[in-house]
C-alpha cells in the first residue's frame, strides 16, 4: 500500500473516533441508531374490567432487523392510565413483557409502548388493543388502582360523590374517582412529587392532603391546592387522621407516639407526646382512633395499653376516661363517635365487643359482643354501622349481636373503606393490592 495512502486512512479514521470522546458524544453516536419496536404477542385479548389481562403484552426493540437490548421501553394506557407509564428494559433478543391492566371502562381499550433512544427520547411505538367487558353483581378491581410497590391509606369523600385516596410507600398522585370507585385518576394540580400519606375532608368539601413535605388543602375539589406549610408530624407514620365536625384537624402516629391538633387548618399544631398523657402504661403507646363529641371535646385511644384519653382543651391536656364510674386502665381497644353523638367502644370490661353509650359516655350497653375485638368503626352514607376484625375482615351490623361479614381479608391488618355515593363499598384491598368496589 502506498504510504502516503496509509497515513491518510489512519488519520482520518482517528479523527472519526477522537470526535467521540465524552459520554453526550457518545450518546450522539447511539442515537444515529434507527431504533423500531414491533408488537410480539399479547393483542386483542378480553377480559373484565379492572383485571389484569391474562398474558402479558410483549415487544420487541430493534435496529436495522436485529433485536436490541438495554433500551427502555415505556408502556401508556388510555382512560385513567395515562398519567401512569410502566418502565421495561428490554432483555436479551430485544423483548420486553409488560402486564396490562384494564381500567373500568367497558369498550375497547388501547396501550402505547414507545422505546426511547440513549437520551430517553421517544423515538418509534406501537398501540396495543384489548377489549374490556363489563362485570357482574359482585367484588371488581378499581380501574388504575394497581399502584407497584405503594399501598391505599385512607379515603375521603366530598358532597359530589368525589372519593379521594391516597398511596404510601413512595412519591406519586393522589387519585379520585368520580365514578364510584370504578377508575381512578391521577391528582395532576398536586403532582406526583409528594409522599401522600393521608387525605381526609371536611363538612365543607375542603380536602387535606397530609404529606411528607407538609399539609396540603384545596377548596375547589382538587383542582388547586395550597400549602399550610410543614407539619410536625411530617416524617411520622400516621395511623389515623380525621376533619372534626367542629373545624378542627386530628392526627395520631406512632415513630414517635403522639397526638396533634390544628384549629388554623393545618397551618398550627399542637402536638402532645406520650408524656401528656396520664394512666401511661409500660407499653410504647399506639394512639389511634381521633373523635371529638357535640361539645368539642377531643378523644383518642392507646391501643396497645387499651385505654381512652379526653381532652377539653383542643389537645392541649389529655385525661383517661373512666368507665363504669372509675378509671380502669386495659380495656378500651377502639372507639367511635357517630354523627347522632353516640359513642361506640370496643372493650373488654365485660365480654369481648362492641358497646353502644347514648349518654356521651356515661352508661354502655351491648351492642356486638361477640367476643371479638373490633375496630375501624363507621356509620357510611348509607346509615348503616361497619366495623372490621382485622383477623377476618370487614363486617356491616344488622342487629343485636347479628353482622355480616362482607369483605374477607385475614390476617392482613386493618383496611380502609368507604361506602360510594352510589351505595357501591369500596375496600383498600391490601393482599391484591387493588382498590375493589362492590357492585350490586
Amino acid at each position: 500500500m502506498n504510504k502516503g495512502l496509509f497515513l491518510l486512512i489512519f488519520a482520518s479514521c482517528a479523527v472519526y473516533f477522537g470526535c467521540f470522546k465524552s459520554s453526550s458524544d457518545k450518546s450522539q453516536l447511539l442515537n444515529t441508531v434507527t431504533l423500531k419496536i414491533s408488537l410480539v404477542s399479547g393483542d386483542g385479548q378480553t377480559d373484565t374490567i379492572g383485571n389484569t389481562l391474562p398474558a402479558p403484552v410483549v415487544v420487541k426493540v430493534l435496529a436495522n432487523d436485529v433485536p436490541q437490548s438495554g433500551y427502555s421501553v415505556q408502556f401508556k394506557g388510555s382512560g385513567c392510565g395515562r398519567y401512569d407509564t410502566g418502565t421495561v428494559i428490554a432483555g436479551k433478543d430485544g423483548l420486553t413483557a409488560y402486564s396490562w391492566s384494564l381500567t373500568g371502562d367497558v369498550g375497547q381499550q388501547t396501550l402505547t409502548a414507545y422505546v426511547l433512544n440513549a437520551d430517553n427520547q421517544k423515538v418509534d411505538s406501537v398501540k396495543i388493543k384489548a377489549t374490556a367487558i363489563a362485570g357482574g353483581p359482585g367484588w371488581h378491581n378499581g380501574g388504575c388502582s394497581l399502584q407497584t410497590g405503594l399501598m391505599p391509606t385512607s379515603f375521603c369523600k366530598l358532597s359530589s360523590g368525589r372519593i379521594f385516596t391516597s398511596f404510601t410507600g413512595g412519591k406519586t398522585y393522589l387519585r379520585y374517582s368520580d365514578d364510584n370507585g370504578v377508575n381512578w385518576y391521577a391528582v395532576a394540580s398536586l403532582g406526583d412529587s409528594h409522599q401522600v400519606n393521608y387525605v381526609i375532608s371536611n363538612a365543607l368539601d375542603e380536602v387535606y392532603a397530609l404529606t411528607s413535605d407538609g399539609v396540603f388543602y384545596s377548596t375547589d375539589a382538587g383542582q388547586s391546592w395550597a400549602n399550610a406549610g410543614a407539619a410536625p408530624f411530617d416524617a411520622a407514620t400516621i395511623n389515623a387522621a380525621i376533619a372534626t365536625p367542629g373545624g378542627k384537624l386530628m392526627v395520631t402516629t406512632s415513630e414517635p407516639a403522639a397526638a396533634y391538633v390544628s384549629a388554623d387548618k393545618g397551618k398550627t399544631w399542637t402536638t402532645a407526646a406520650k408524656a401528656a398523657f396520664p394512666e401511661a402504661q409500660p407499653i410504647e403507646p399506639y394512639f389511634n382512633c381521633p373523635a371529638e363529641d357535640k361539645e368539642g371535646n377531643l378523644y383518642v385511644t392507646d391501643v396497645y395499653n387499651m385505654n381512652l384519653f379526653k381532652s377539653g382543651d383542643a389537645g392541649a391536656t389529655w385525661y383517661a376516661v373512666p368507665i363504669g364510674g372509675s378509671v380502669t386502665p386495659g380495656i378500651f381497644y377502639s372507639f367511635y363517635i357517630d354523627p347522632a353523638n353516640n359513642f361506640y367502644v370496643c372493650s373488654i370490661f365485660h365480654t369481648n365487643g362492641i358497646y353502644i353509650s347514648e349518654d356521651e359516655g356515661t352508661g354502655y350497653t351491648g351492642y356486638m359482643t361477640s367476643g371479638q375485638k373490633y375496630s375501624n368503626m363507621s356509620v357510611q352514607s348509607d346509615g348503616k354501622f361497619y366495623f372490621e376484625d382485622d383477623s377476618n375482615g370487614l363486617y356491616v351490623f344488622n342487629s343485636y349481636n347479628n353482622s355480616t361479614l362482607i369483605f374477607p381479608f385475614k390476617d392482613t391488618g386493618l383496611q380502609p373503606y368507604i361506602v360510594a355515593k352510589n351505595g357501591n363499598m369500596i375496600v383498600a384491598n391490601w393482599g391484591k393490592p387493588y382498590i375493589r368496589y362492590y357492585s350490586k
